[in-house]
């Protein structure tokens, strides 16, 4: 049997009662039980807890905390800065307006942001994070990731796994991390961060004068032999002859376009 399960609100003496020594709130805990069920915090600083099945977390007004359960849940944070974390499963989660931590966890998860700064993780599984206004920070984790910046000066970070990270617009950061990852700054100065650990990575929209590369490992632009395939420039590792990344339709690069 579904069930909707709500904050209750008659009992405000529970849910607001307040410690004698410390004189602190203690925040409303509601739990799915059995059931596809929909839980709702309401106003106040609520707790959410998923169950075993499909549920539906919405937190409404002020800093929620929800987390789910095994299922395939779905997350709104709402209003105030909330913390979402999926679990086992097929996530979608919300952040929705404030500044929010969205964790996917394990399964394949969508998360969303809204407006705010937010932090994504996708975690384990091929995530889509799609940021949303707000100078946002997504990381995809382990699995083959999509991160989406959206409007703001994001940072996108691939994590473990052969992702695809698109800037959007703003003056984005870029780090595939491990694996062959495909790099999309989108409007605006961005930032390309490369190392040679971390896989050969293809910058598909380098932008001359705006756009710069960023090395780590103590590399240096002396470190790199540029070789030119079609209309496209390879870097590699001068020392080791490992490919560091495949810029796009660029065919020369200086000391300018690096940081």
């Amino acid at each position: 049997m579904n069930r909707i399960i709500r904050q209750p609100q008659t009992i405000p003496h529970l849910l607001e009662r307040k410690s004698r020594r410390r004189n602190r709130k203690i925040k409303p805990l509601l739990l799915s039980g059995f059931g596809n069920n929909l839980l709702r915090g309401g106003n106040g600083n609520d707790r959410l807890i998923g169950g075993n099945n499909n549920d539906t977390l919405l937190g409404g007004l002020d800093d929620d905390a929800l987390l789910g359960g095994f299922g395939n849940d779905l997350f709104d944070g709402g209003n105030g800065n909330d913390a979402l974390g999926g679990n086992n499963g097929f996530d979608t989660l919300i952040g929705g307006n404030g500044d929010d931590t969205v964790r996917g966890n394990d399964g394949n998860d969508l998360l969303v942001g809204g407006n705010g700064n937010d932090l994504f993780d996708g975690g384990n599984g091929n995530d889509l994070l799609v940021g949303g206004f707000g100078n946002d920070l997504l990381v995809g984790g382990n699995g083959n990731d999509l991160l989406v910046g959206g409007f703001g000066n994001d940072f996108l970070r691939g994590g473990k796994g052969d992702d695809n990270l698109q800037g959007g617009d703003g003056n984005d950061r870029l780090r595939g991390g491990r694996g062959n990852d495909t790099l999309i700054g989108g409007k605006g100065s961005d930032l390309f961060l490369l190392a040679s650990r971390f896989g050969g990575d293809t910058i598909m929209d380098f932008q001359l004068g705006g756009d710069k590369i960023v090395l780590s490992d103590d590399l240096e632009f002396t470190d790199l032999t540029f070789v030119l395939n079609g209309r496209n420039t390879l870097l590699t590792v001068t020392a080791s002859g490992d490919l560091l990344a495949t810029v796009n339709n660029v065919i020369s690069l200086s000391s300018e376009n690096f940081l």
